[in-house]
């Protein structure tokens, strides 16, 4: 009976809020307008993207100060490279979903994923992700590109790049800002064949020889992509540029498709290429950024080395800063899949990725069949990260969560 009565009670009281919230006593847009707008940009940055975009639906007011160039920035800033949240790209048995964590920091063996439904249903390849925005382009070839926050929704069409019409081509990528210059750029490195007869033999198999190539670059606050003359160095096919002070790097080929592993970036200011020094011990056989640094992995027989450039540009600040014994990385096994899946799937992920060093000290490292780990440096332990709901073949990018958009500068 004193139960029934409490829950009398509570719904009175509950129902004496709501009259107030409608009459407009005790609204909380009350209390926020009430505190100086600094305290209030202050509280709000601190938030997690989840919250600050439910935020944005209370009311008018507050969707305007979601846009507020300073909560922006705020917010951007306080979320750290060492915390960021993972984009999962899906590739089958849907290409074009995306999932998203927002990594806790804690132990957690088992993480909530969500879903994020892009606002088009081109099949899409994630070119890169830069201050809460992503570069999508179209598979086939990279033609149809948007700038998308996957948080916010917002998205725009970029113009159309220049396409060469009945040759075979194959295109690198790269989406970037320049903390100097202000501007967001796309790049596109266009390899392409002159002559469809002229092969080279490899083997038994006769691949064709991708002997031109043309670079185009558009600024997100023109409306024309130009082209800036031939790339001075073979790049990865099909691969995206690290961003690191304002300039995008990629791994150089030989002639032929093999990596040398040498170093090329291409500043998003200046809009040319350069030498990036590399590491005195081994090949580097792909780069990513920890701790704001630029970094690349080595492998020899026994063990994966990760690399650190202290000081940008300078060969003498290179540090091997993690040293993973082969042997304790987790195995993998290919799962049971059609022929186009291994051959477009399956066949552009590395065996071992890593992704980036996360706050409590641990790395993420993406293997081929296995997964996301995390391992820790100190213990050499491995742990697997669950993701119930996502599907077993995706592609992991770092991203920066953030309510960042276009036309607010950072």
């Amino acid at each position: 009976m004193s139960a029934y009565f409490s829950s009398m009670e509570y719904s009175k009281e509950s129902k004496s809020k709501k009259q107030k919230c409608r009459s407009g006593e005790n609204h909380p847009r009350d209390d926020m307008a009430s505190l100086p707008r600094e305290v209030s940009l202050d509280i709000l940055s601190r938030l997690p993207i989840t919250s600050l975009v439910q935020f944005r639906s209370v009311c008018k007011s507050w969707h305007n100060l979601s846009r507020d160039h300073q909560l922006v920035h705020l917010h951007l800033s306080r979320t750290s490279n060492d915390n960021p949240c993972l984009i999962f790209h899906c590739k089958y048995p849907i290409r074009n979903w995306l999932y998203f964590v927002l990594l806790s920091g804690r132990d957690d063996d088992e993480q909530v994923v969500r879903r994020i439904d892009p606002p088009f249903a081109a099949d899409f390849n994630v070119v890169g992700s830069c201050a809460g925005l992503l570069c999508l382009a179209d598979s086939l070839f990279h033609s149809s590109l948007f700038i998308y926050n996957p948080f916010t929704g917002n998205h725009k069409e970029l113009p159309k790049s220049i396409t060469f019409q009945h040759q075979e081509q194959k295109v690198v990528s790269g989406f970037g800002f320049h903390p100097i210059s202000k501007q967001y750029k796309v790049i596109k490195i266009v390899y392409y064949a002159t002559d469809p007869s002229y092969c080279r033999p490899s083997g038994r198999v006769r691949t064709r020889c991708f002997n031109r190539s043309d670079v185009q670059v558009l600024s997100l606050d023109s409306s024309n992509w130009r082209s800036i003359g031939e790339a001075p160095y073979w790049l990865e096919f099909g691969s995206t540029g690290v961003l690191v002070n304002g300039r995008l790097h990629w791994l150089r080929r030989n002639s032929g498709y093999y990596l040398d592993g040498s170093i090329a970036s291409f500043d998003l200011a200046e809009e040319r290429f350069q030498d990036i020094p590399k590491p005195y011990f081994g090949e580097i056989s792909s780069l990513m950024v920890l701790q704001g640094c630029l970094s690349g992995v080595t492998f020899d027989n026994r063990c994966l080395k990760i690399w650190v450039m202290k000081e940008y540009e300078r060969k003498e600040s290179w540090v091997k800063q993690f040293t993973i014994e082969s042997s304790l990385i987790p195995s993998f096994d290919y799962p049971k899949l059609p022929y186009k899946l291994w051959k477009d799937v399956l066949w552009c992920i590395p065996a071992v990725r890593v992704l980036c060093l996360v706050k409590n000290g641990e790395l993420l490292i993406q293997c081929k069949g296995v997964g996301l780990v995390a391992y820790n440096p100190e213990s050499g332990v491995f742990r697997h990260l669950n993701f119930p709901g996502l599907p077993n073949i995706f592609l992991t990018i770092v991203h920066l969560a953030s309510l960042n958009w276009i036309d607010i500068a950072i």
